[in-house]
């Protein structure tokens, strides 16, 4: 809605400069393009959706047509609650969806830089390293966050993880690190009632995660 009314405020402001004088377009666009890098400071601040431009324009002869390009706006039925705690448990999903989505598509790209840069490293003493330097950053750019998430949200990330690369936490563990690194992570997961082996399942279990994942990407909740 902020951004609908921002860029009704900039095409008003524009249509009624047009009328009262001659306006020069490279000069209107300069200013445009200086309102976009300012709306997309506003993005980033107040945490927008970043797919939309504040708006464009078309010239046919003596007229200027006035564009603004609109999200996709998704529209489900509305949610159903027998009770409060099922409310609760889904604006709680809401939550973890916004907190835990970021890390697993981190390992979605991190996976695929891996493997551009594995490609074209053929000793196998260079790929260990590379991968043992790979694993250092992370740990010491994401450690901290990653250990103050709840059980719930890790649970969630190992699902999450699944979605994003097309594969389980325990088989990118198994190819990157090896068997035996994948069997005790597995191992440690089973203590906190998680499983690496867990795959998303945007059908049945994860459908209302799924939801979740639409409405936030779209900036509808």
């Amino acid at each position: 809605m902020r951004r609908v009314i921002f860029a009704i405020l900039i095409t008003f402001s524009s249509a009624v400069m047009a009328f009262n004088q001659t306006v020069d377009y490279d000069q209107w666009l300069n200013k445009l393009q200086t309102t976009q890098q300012i709306f997309n400071e506003l993005n980033y601040t107040l945490k927008l959706s970043p797919k939309s431009c504040v708006c464009n324009y078309e010239v046919h002869g003596r007229d200027t047509l006035f564009l603004y390009v609109f999200n996709d706006f998704y529209c489900f039925p509305p949610m159903k609650f027998m009770n409060k705690k099922q409310e609760n448990f889904y604006w709680k999903t809401v939550r973890d969806v916004k907190r835990v989505l970021p890390y697993a598509r981190l390992v979605s790209r991190t996976v695929y830089d891996a493997n551009k840069q594995l490609v074209q490293i053929t000793d196998e003493k260079e790929r260990k390293v590379f991968l043992k330097q790979t694993e250092k950053e992370l740990f010491k750019r994401y450690e901290k966050e990653l250990r103050s998430m709840s059980i719930n949200q890790g649970k969630l990330l190992v699902r999450l993880v699944d979605r994003e690369c097309h594969q389980t936490t325990y088989s990118i563990i198994r190819t990157y690190k090896g068997a035996f690194s994948a069997w005790m992570w597995q191992t440690v997961a089973k203590l906190f009632g998680s499983d690496l082996k867990a795959e998303y399942d945007v059908q049945n279990k994860d459908k209302i995660i799924e939801r979740v994942i639409t409405l936030v990407e779209a900036g509808q909740l």
